[in-house]
């Protein structure tokens, strides 16, 4: 891959990394949407990344702890496990393992919020892209007759897209399964749409950003750069004016709270809710700021981000990143040219490592 390829497959990773946070909003919304009084249902909770439980009979995963991308808990009913899968492989050997382990799922889990409702029961549902979930549910069928997997729980296959028209939509379709509330299941049945302007100024989930997955080192860049940016003082602002640069000094830990603070799932996430972002994340963020040239390591996990009047912050983090794979890449393809030279006998062997 060459320098452009490698920045779009960047900007790919990243639109699908913020489409998958914005999905699973628009999940939380319609599970906790109250049609009869046309709001949100006041005592149900939408969780990122909660950390539930497994039992000694789980198939995939026994006695153990899994994290589901989303955990709806609706008030004297039940609960809603949610897996986003954007990216499954089109290789069928790849995707089949995939949605194999999604059944680490199906089974009696237990940690799921009990001041919500009493019951340990949940539905689950795999969410996935509009383009791959006809393959998806054939996929499953397959499966399923061939007798290599099987859901014990109720389970939803949930494809979504985003409609741009006069306003941007966020469009769910359930197109297997079913859900425990069948009001809901006719309703998604026939398709649900809603306005990206109601995710974005949702009370309770429409500042996430981050869900319990990586995300795209130029994205986390960019929002690092926004926070201290945002967060200069009035002396700070003048010095930047007059000076052109102002350097703030900053730790892994205060920035990692402060975008939990902002834009992380934790106004709902409670104490079974990993920290996210993750301070690995913020920290290697850091690190390749200092590799930009943008900050300097101190002592500690404690750094000075050295904030200027920059054009187009984002564009500069994608290039920088795109140059740092394309060399790795480069050197990868010298070492193999090397190997190849040495065992020339062997260049079949390499050539396959390679693929």
């Amino acid at each position: 891959m060459d320098l452009a390829q490698i920045l779009e497959s960047l900007k790919i990773e990243a639109n699908n990394y913020m489409r998958t946070v914005q999905a699973l909003k628009a999940v939380a919304n319609e599970l906790l949407w109250d049609d009869a009084n046309r709001r949100l249902v006041l005592e149900g909770h939408a969780y990122f990344g909660r950390r539930l439980n497994t039992s000694s009979n789980n198939r995939i995963s026994p006695t153990n702890q899994v994290t589901p991308d989303l955990v709806v808990s609706l008030p004297h009913k039940h609960n809603v496990v949610v897996e986003a899968k954007l990216a499954l492989s089109g290789d069928p050997d790849k995707r089949k393992a995939k949605l194999i382990d999604a059944q680490k799922y199906d089974d009696d889990l237990t940690g799921f919020d009990t001041t919500v409702t009493e019951t340990t029961d949940h539905d689950l549902v795999l969410l996935v892209d509009l383009t791959h979930a006809q393959d998806i549910k054939d996929h499953i069928v397959k499966l399923q007759e061939a007798e290599e997997i099987e859901f014990k729980k109720k389970f939803a296959l949930i494809r979504f897209m985003q409609n741009v028209q006069y306003k941007t939509f966020f469009v769910l379709e359930m197109v297997f399964g079913s859900l425990t509330d069948q009001a809901k299941t006719d309703k998604l049945l026939k398709t649900v749409s809603i306005e990206m302007d109601l995710l974005v100024s949702n009370p309770r989930f429409g500042h996430v950003l981050f869900y319990d997955a990586d995300p795209p080192l130029p994205f986390l860049m960019q929002q690092i750069h926004e926070l201290v940016f945002n967060k200069l003082t009035r002396e700070q602002i003048l010095t930047l004016q007059e000076e052109s640069q102002v350097d703030v000094t900053v730790t892994v830990r205060n920035i990692r709270e402060d975008l939990a603070d902002s834009c992380g799932p934790g106004s709902e996430s409670g104490e079974r809710t990993p920290d996210i972002p993750k301070s690995n994340w913020v920290n290697k963020a850091f690190q390749a700021f200092v590799r930009l040239g943008w900050a300097k390591r101190q002592k500690g996990n404690a750094y000075i981000y050295c904030v200027r009047k920059r054009r187009k912050p984002l564009e500069q983090f994608y290039i920088f990143c795109a140059k740092e794979k394309c060399k790795t890449v480069e050197e990868r393809e010298k070492r193999r040219a090397k190997e190849i030279e040495k065992l020339p006998l062997f260049k079949h062997l390499i050539e396959h490592e390679k693929n």
